[in-house]
């Protein structure tokens, strides 16, 4: 059921209050901001990623057109567009881990707001029992030196599975990592190695399989301490032994990778036991066993993905640092096809750039779709990307959702989206509610077409706990997108009371209008509600502007409390001057207090865009 809200206050609070699930179409101009670049083009590009790196590491951000070259098969071709696409701001001249910066703003699925997709994979078959603290203290800077916005996974191989489905609560995934023990047999003969490799490959394959239809780079770290080469496991006079590892199974990970858009690190946590001996068959074919290299398999697989190799133990444990700093920003190159390129196979790519000192990281193939295969997101519809793993770029938008109280101890999740492109009508959207698990729990429609650039809000009720929200839309033209933003559906404590998630804003002579990115606006409005505080109970709050989440302040404001309305509930704002604040994201925090009570606060991030 959708229901129509009008005015400032009825708007915001009805959104925050109603038990039903409302609507509530924003009656603001839409802020002004430059479209994200397309692609022009009279055919369908064929998208070619890669880093382009100085010899420390560091991004370059500067390439131009004419410094690139791209080669499919073998042949040149025609380069189109190159775009820059920064995933992490924060990474500059030198590798300084981040502590509680302010968390994303919104979701978003413009490329530069996705942040990385990592995901970090662990052959713990291959790491020795007892030899784990080098690698977690290595692991754990790694996810310390995420940006908010980093997505991160955490998988163990051949067996162990899935620990930490992609998330931006990086703490989960450091947890899940300090509880891993390596599972090395120190026994274990060539014939298991390579038993172990197969496993471990055919399970790298499923993993990036799994990975389909992706929208961005992904960066797989993968950790082991040795892989065996390709092997018989029996004499050649003889049928393959039952651990015959094969180099086309080297080369399938290889396309997976192409396929899913993975760009592979591949990690040496420690050197293996001394069992490099390599066996060759006599003349007579006899006497084969196969090789027993520790290293040989990881070589392949570094030439089948493109990967980069790094040494943990002779390189430190800032070894990981490294591949923060050469995934901070990718560029993607936008190459025309020739006729007989989209068949859907796996092709040789070769980039290169005439620019002295740079140094690429490329993976040796991409994957290009047949002709006709986008044909069916013609019809894409908001509840066919519901539900879909993938996530759909062609239509940008922003999303969030915020906490507010409902009734019988439910909450509700308050859902503002809009499109990025202020010239943009959304022609119809979903919203729906996932548990981290990934079973949707609750969903609702927008029917509304709220104008160019305006944004439209909705509500769902939802028990207490933590959800991933996806918001799907389309727009008049047909194209599609989603945007996904983990909501942790609770109150903040303060004392006896309970607080609303905050809501960031202006105010207009209409009311207060809901706004996710602020221009050269002069001061912006924080919007929460309180719970709990009865009519002669004084509550203060303060509003706190820094740059962390926990940092010093840089300024500290009173806020208003309103009088106590139905439900002890009452509404509590501050105004927050933002003038002279550089471009960049920023902590607002809302301390609360009843009088004579234990303070709670409530933290929300403030985007300031440029000019």
């Amino acid at each position: 059921m959708a229901t129509g809200l009008n005015g400032f206050t009825g708007r915001v609070r009805a959104a925050f209050t109603a038990a039903a699930v409302g609507l509530v179409v924003l009656a603001s101009a839409a802020q002004q901001q430059t479209p994200p670049a397309k692609f022009v083009s009279g055919i369908e590009l064929v998208p070619v990623d890669f880093y382009a790196v100085t010899s420390e590491g560091h991004p370059i951000a500067d390439l131009k057109p004419e410094e690139v070259t791209v080669r499919i098969g073998g042949r040149p071709r025609t380069l189109r567009s190159l775009q820059w696409i920064q995933v992490d701001d924060s990474i500059t001249t030198g590798a300084t881990p981040r502590v509680a910066l302010p968390p994303a703003p919104f979701g978003s699925n413009a490329a530069s707001d996705a942040g990385r997709g990592l995901l970090i994979v662990l052959d713990n078959e291959s790491l020795r029992t007892g030899r784990e603290a080098a690698l977690r203290a290595a692991v754990h800077k790694l996810l310390m030196s995420l940006a908010p916005r980093d997505r991160v996974a955490l998988v163990t191989m051949p067996y162990g599975g899935l620990k930490v489905d992609f998330t931006r609560e990086h703490d989960r995934v450091s947890q899940a990592f300090s509880q891993i023990v390596g599972q090395s047999d120190r026994n274990e003969t060539g014939s298991q190695a390579a038993c172990r490799t197969r496993r471990t490959l055919e399970a790298l394959v499923g993993l990036l399989d799994g990975l389909s239809s992706p929208d961005a780079p992904t960066t797989v770290v993968f950790i082991t301490t040795s892989l065996t080469g390709p092997r018989r496991d029996a004499p050649m006079s003889m049928a393959p032994g039952q651990c015959e590892l094969r180099i086309e199974l080297f080369q399938q990970v290889g396309i997976s990778a192409a396929s899913a858009r993975a760009h592979f690190y591949v990690v040496q946590p420690e050197d293996p036991s001394p069992q490099t001996h390599l066996w060759r068959e006599n003349i007579a074919g006899a006497g084969f066993t196969g090789s027993e290299n520790a290293f040989e398999g990881i070589e392949h697989l570094s030439g089948a993905t493109g990967a980069r190799r790094l040494h943990l133990a002779s390189q430190g444990p800032d070894t990981l640092l490294r591949v923060m700093r050469e995934t901070a920003g990718y560029y993607l190159a936008g190459i025309e096809p020739e006729r007989n390129d989209r068949n859907g196979e796996k092709h040789q790519v070769g980039v290169a750039v005439s620019r002295s000192g740079a140094v690429l990281r490329t993976r040796p193939d991409i994957f290009i779709s047949r002709a006709d295969a986008r044909a069916r997101d013609t019809a894409l519809t908001p509840r066919s990307m519901l539900r879909e793993a993938r996530m759909y770029r062609d239509l940008p938008l922003r999303a969030i959702g915020y906490t507010s109280s409902s009734r019988q101890g439910r909450l509700k999740i308050v859902v503002l989206a809009e499109p990025i492109d202020p010239t943009v009508t959304f022609r119809s959207a979903m919203v729906g509610l996932f548990e981290l698990e990934g079973r949707l729990v609750a969903q609702g429609t927008v029917e509304s077409n709220p104008g160019p650039g305006m944004p439209v809000m909705t509500a769902l009720e939802i028990e207490p706990g933590r959800y991933r929200l996806r918001v799907a839309a389309t727009d008049a033209t047909g194209r599609g997108g989603t945007v996904d933003y983990q909501v942790n559906a609770e109150l903040a404590p303060a004392g006896p009371l309970a607080l609303s998630s905050m809501m960031l804003g202006l105010s207009r002579p209409g009311g207060f209008v809901p706004r996710m990115v602020f221009g050269p606006e002069p001061v912006a409005l924080a919007y929460l509600e309180v719970y709990g505080a009865p009519t002669d109970s004084p509550v203060s709050i303060v509003m706190e502007l820094a740059t962390s989440v926990d940092g010093p302040p840089m300024l500290r404001i009173p806020g208003a409390v309103g009088d106590a309305r139905r439900d002890s509930q009452r509404i509590a704002t501050g105004a927050i001057p933002i003038a002279t604040l550089k471009p960049g994201d920023y902590v607002i925090r809302a301390v609360v207090q009843a009088e004579g009570q234990p303070a709670g606060r409530v933290v929300g991030t403030l985007r300031k865009a440029g000019s």
